[in-house]
């Protein structure tokens, strides 16, 4: 029995310091960033399990009396579970849930960490228990020796009496106090003393009840010192036969390894704590500091003697989250406030419970994000004002030909009266209207950032026009102003079309576009290809520039890294990264110093769509049902050009130049189709207007003919009432062919709801 307790604590004692060992290392892990340390970890880790593992087999078989069956299988379930727990912890933490892994540590790990806790306080308990029944032996052992020293005091009153009459006084005396001796000792008085010291048989017995007393003596006090938790003192058995002496000597050892393995453990974990980077604070029940780590004196400012007994408001200027894991504001010793990431966890130890708070000083982060916001808004203002650049150039051009022209049509029917030269030039003047349009639908598209709107078909062919087309200005008048000549040419083979977002597509090849200028000091061919491949659509734009060394070219897509000094932001090609990705794409570069550059991207091509038997704007085969029309805009010259556009073709047109005169007539005529700008001056406004008729008439279509056009979302505009948008400028064609389609519509509908 007293193998089993001893023994079995321990070998309990190195399980707790080996578990300790073991959970130290994970904590260690989970706060780590640094590969080299987790394999170290890795392996201290696996070492403990194995040594853990062997322990719980040695407690076993160390339990001859089976009576640590029940608390040894609990401990073994609790470390399994443990175990269980923090493998896919590391798991998270190696794909890069760092968040993740943290999070569960806060909760499941610190849960388990305190069951474990208390199965190891259970077995200590049944120890305690095993110990606790010795006792109860050696009571009875005592109580035995008690009845025997009774015995012995009664023979020695008998024998007193017999030989009474033959001995002399002394004898007699002696055998007195060796009597009352034995009778003080059995009821647990040790202070006795015998002053007997002849050399005979009573001599010797007097000797041997000295040593007794004495032994008891030392073993009372060694007892009274361990309830003290003075472990200092030791009994040394007599013989080996001596069994309580062993068992004291033994439970002394054991109880002195114990607490040094503690004693090492708690200074282990406070090590751990005081070496973290980010603050731990704990708190207690009633919401007042209980304790703060190096880490936390040095973000807050305050000692952790400072901060003790404070609430918490007083370093969490928002309190304690709703959640575990989340962002606040924390208050420094000076009254500052600065942000912090943070993570909650609760512990109950016994009645006690307490809140573990790790926070982070995320200052930095705050202002990485923040710069890094400006960066990619000065990005994009470079790329907006380069686009400017060239739209600006095109409407100057398509201006100039507006009144160029125009000027020639007048002169041509004024002095020569010559009408083939004034037909000739007043299309000019329109093509030139509709080019400028076509720019300003441009600066519309590449300005728009619906990156949540469904993604549309995409013809990259196409988008490589509207990125070379209104770039072109500004990138070759100033290379040929540097006397540099760039030449831009574009390869596509037939339809390239993938699923996407036209804007930001846009975007990204306009930072390819600019870095091949940029790579072509002394000028050079630049090359935009796009083309079909099984599956797959590969875009390439190449230059014929100086190209990149290896250290640039594998770097070239970190954010904020940039060759350009104070003109680069270090973002264009990190947006091009994440575009494609967006996109689902893949990005590679080939390049080699003075031989050029070759972006490709790779997109997964959209799936083909049967073609319509009829374009959607074009009129019907038959002739289109006449209708009454009221057109709306607060410009009368653009309303009276609807008028004459659709009344040469049967329609009625009535022409409203505010919203509020559009719902009077409304409300006094009956019209079949409404055409509406959206910007009406002050009042009312187009989208009011569409309500309206929504209200009053709600199958009465709605056409908008709107400057905003290329910036309205078609199926937001549908949602809110509108039919069809067409962008202005338009041609007298195009607004016939949509009111035709318009009009097909309406008598399909009534040739159904006519009965034959």
């Amino acid at each position: 029995m007293y193998g089993d307790v001893f023994g079995g604590t321990h070998l309990l004692a190195s399980y707790v310091d080996q578990s300790w060992d073991a959970r130290s290392a994970t904590l260690q892990y989970l706060l780590s960033d640094d590969r080299a340390v987790h394999a170290a970890l890795r392996q201290e880790i696996t070492a403990s399990d194995v040594r853990l593992r062997d322990l719980i087999r040695q407690m076993d078989e160390a339990d001859t009396d089976r009576e640590d069956v029940q608390p040894l299988a609990g401990l073994q379930a609790v470390w399994q579970a443990y175990t269980a727990w923090r493998d896919a912890a590391l798991q998270k933490l190696d794909a890069g849930d760092r968040g993740g892994a943290l999070a569960s540590y806060a909760t499941d790990g610190v849960r388990l960490e305190a069951a474990a806790d208390q199965a190891i306080d259970a077995f200590l308990e049944k120890k305690r228990e095993a110990a606790d029944r010795i006792a109860a032996d050696d009571e009875a052992t005592y109580d035995t020796t008690r009845r025997i020293a009774l015995l012995l005091s009664g023979a020695a009153a008998i024998f007193a009496l017999l030989v009474g009459s033959f001995l002399s006084r002394g004898i007699a005396g002696a055998v007195r106090e060796i009597a009352f001796a034995a009778r003080e000792l059995a009821v647990g008085k040790l202070n006795q003393r015998i002053a007997v010291r002849s050399r005979d048989e009573l001599g010797q017995m007097a000797t041997a009840f000295r040593e007794m007393v004495a032994y008891q003596q030392q073993m009372a006090a060694v007892a009274n010192a361990i309830a003290k938790h003075d472990l200092t003192q030791e009994v040394e058995p007599k013989s080996d036969e001596d069994v309580l002496g062993t068992a004291f000597h033994r439970m002394s050892v054991n109880l002195r390894a114990l607490i040094s393995q503690l004693e090492d453990r708690e200074g282990r974990v406070r090590a751990v704590l005081d070496s973290v980077a980010d603050g731990i604070i704990t708190i207690e029940e009633q919401g007042t500091i209980e304790s703060l780590n190096p880490a936390a004196e040095r973000i807050f400012g305050y000692a952790d003697s400072e901060a003790t007994g404070r609430p918490v408001e007083s370093l969490i200027a928002d309190g304690l989250g709703p959640t575990e894991v989340h962002e606040g504001s924390g208050r420094r010793k000076d009254g500052s406030l600065f942000p912090l990431d943070m993570a909650e966890s609760r512990l109950v130890h016994g009645a006690q419970q307490l809140t573990i708070l790790t926070v982070h000083d995320a200052t930095e982060r705050k202002q990485a994000e923040q710069r890094a916001e400006l960066m990619a808004r000065s990005e994009k203002l470079r790329a907006l004002g380069q686009m400017a650049s060239g739209v600006a150039h095109d409407l100057n051009q398509s201006l100039a030909l507006i009144a160029g022209y125009g000027g020639l049509a007048r002169q041509s029917l004024e002095a020569q009266g010559d009408p083939r030269a004034a037909r000739e030039h007043l299309a000019t003047v329109v093509q030139a209207a509709l080019d400028g349009g076509e720019t300003v639908k441009r600066l519309l598209n590449f300005s728009q950032q619906r990156s949540e709107s469904p993604s549309e078909r995409i013809d990259l062919g196409n988008v490589l026009q509207e990125v070379v087309r209104p770039t072109a200005p500004q990138w070759r008048d100033a290379s040929q102003a540097e006397g540099r000549l760039i030449e831009a040419r574009i390869d596509q083979a037939g339809m390239v079309v993938i699923e996407g977002w036209a804007h930001t597509l846009r975007e990204a090849l306009t930072n390819l576009v600019f870095n091949a200028v940029d790579a072509m000091p002394q000028g050079g061919v630049m090359r935009l290809s796009a083309r079909a491949v099984d599956k797959r659509v590969i875009v390439e734009v190449s230059d014929t520039g100086v190209g990149m060394p290896a250290d640039v070219r594998t770097r070239i897509f970190e954010p904020f890294f940039t060759t350009k000094g104070e003109r680069g932001t270090g973002l264009g090609l990190a947006q091009v990264y994440g575009i494609v990705q967006q996109h689902r794409g893949e990005i590679s570069v080939q390049t080699a110093h003075g031989k050029g550059t070759t972006f490709r991207l790779v997109f997964s091509a959209a799936v083909p769509v049967p073609p319509s038997t009829r374009a959607v704007d074009s009129p019907p085969d038959s002739a289109p049902l006449p209708l009454r029309i009221l057109a709306v805009d607060d410009e009368p010259a653009l309303a009276r050009m609807i008028s004459l556009m659709l009344g040469k073709h049967g329609h009625q047109v009535a022409v409203r130049t505010s919203g509020e005169a559009a719902l009077e007539c409304i409300e006094q005529q009956e019209f079949d189709l409404l055409i509406t700008d959206l910007g009406l001056g002050s009042g009312i406004n187009g989208w009011q207007v569409v309500e309206h008729v929504r209200r009053r008439c709600p199958e009465m279509p709605v056409l908008l003919a709107t400057g905003w056009g290329a910036g309205i979302d078609p199926a937001e505009a549908e949602a809110r009432g509108a039919s069809a948008i067409i962008s202005k400028p338009y041609a007298a064609e195009h607004l016939r062919g949509v009111v035709a389609r318009i009009s097909g519509e309406i008598a399909t509908r009534r040739a159904v709801q006519t009965p034959a």
